[in-house]
């Protein structure tokens, strides 16, 4: 029984500890948060990547059209050999294609991110803050007051610095 007492009283005294500490670096240190997706979403250098892609698949996707019917118009004329080799060159490169870009995603993800924590640890010695989190919407960051969010302003100051500002 007094084992169990006394485990009881350590529990809450380690509760209580915590909980003073939370509270004691709350009033120490600012603490703000941003949402990752949001800041990556209107971050101007994703959607500058995000237009090179779309003019690259387009170009690709040209590319294909006219492999295809390169392959349809052999077929017509009965070349079967040559349509067979066109076809296997047209999976080929649409394998090559698809490859590349999911290589190329993954290099700009991976700048866009290495720029945009640059750009945030900058931010956060120009405010003077001493921890920013980034919540990402799966459970990292529960719930914080809409107070304490600085995502519109960290995109306005990552775009301008992007900018040259």
């Amino acid at each position: 029984m007094k084992k169990n007492m006394f485990i009881a009283a350590s529990v809450l005294l380690s509760l209580a500890a915590i909980i003073i500490s939370l509270m004691n670096m709350k009033n120490d240190k600012t603490i703000y948060f941003v949402n990752n997706g949001k800041l990556y979403d209107g971050f101007t250098l994703k959607i500058n990547y995000e237009h090179q892609i779309q003019t690259l698949r387009s170009t690709r996707r040209n590319m294909l059209d006219s492999m295809e019917l390169n392959i349809k118009q052999l077929e017509a004329k009965q070349m079967t050999e040559e349509a067979k080799y066109a076809e296997a060159y047209y999976v080929e490169k649409a394998r090559s294609f698809e490859e590349e870009e999911e290589n190329l995603l993954g290099e700009y993800n991976q700048q866009i991110w290495k720029r945009l924590n640059s750009y945030a640890e900058e931010f956060s010695k120009e405010k003077k803050i001493d921890i920013l989190f980034g919540a990402t919407g799966n459970g990292t960051l529960l719930h914080a007051d809409a107070a304490i969010d600085l995502t519109d302003e960290l995109v306005k100051f990552a775009n301008n610095r992007y900018a040259g500002k």
